[in-house]
C-alpha cells in the first residue's frame, strides 16, 4: 500500500479513480467539494439535501462529472459543521475507505484531511487517514485456507 500527499486547490484537475469531498449536514460543502461543485455546474449542490444528507459518515458517488477530470467523486457526510471533531473526521474516513473496498477502487484521492478540525493538527488527520486505509483494506487469511485473491 502506498500513500502520498500532495497540495493543490484545483481539486477538479486531479486525475484519480475518485475524489473524496466532505459535505456537512446543513448542505455546507467544504473547499474542495465547492471547487468541485463550481467546476461541474452545481452538481454537488444538486444532491445535497436531496439524495445526500450529510450525515456523518454516508457516502454517495458521483460519477462523469462534466469539468471534473476524477472518474467518481465520492461525497462523504461530516455530519453537523459546529459538532465536527476529530471524532467525526475518524469516522468519515473510515466510511469513505469502507466504500472505496466495495467500489474496488484502487487508486483514490481524499480531501478530508485538509478540513480544519478543532484541536487536532494535519499531521493527526493524515495519520488517521492513513489507519482507515489499512483498516478497509486488511483481510485476514492466515490459517482460512487458500486467500482470496480478488480482496
Amino acid at each position: 500500500m502506498e500513500f502520498s500527499i500532495h497540495t493543490t486547490a484545483a481539486f477538479h484537475q486531479v486525475k484519480t479513480a475518485l475524489l473524496v469531498v466532505g459535505v456537512f449536514d446543513d448542505g455546507a460543502l467544504t473547499p474542495a467539494a465547492d471547487v468541485v461543485d463550481r467546476a461541474s455546474g452545481g452538481a454537488v449542490k444538486a444532491v445535497t439535501g436531496q439524495d445526500f444528507l450529510g450525515k456523518t459518515g454516508e457516502t454517495l458517488v458521483l460519477r462523469n462529472l462534466q469539468g471534473v477530470k476524477a472518474s467518481r467523486v465520492m461525497l462523504v457526510g461530516l455530519g453537523k459543521a459546529a459538532d465536527y471533531t476529530l471524532k467525526a473526521y475518524e469516522k468519515a474516513e473510515q466510511a469513505a475507505n469502507k466504500a472505496c473496498v466495495a467500489l474496488r477502487i484502487t487508486e483514490a484521492t481524499t480531501t478530508l484531511a485538509a478540513v480544519n478540525c478543532p484541536d487536532s493538527a494535519l499531521q493527526d488527520r493524515t495519520r488517521l487517514a492513513a489507519q482507515a486505509s489499512i483498516n478497509a483494506t486488511y483481510v485476514y487469511d492466515a490459517t482460512l485456507g487458500k486467500p482470496d485473491a480478488d480482496k
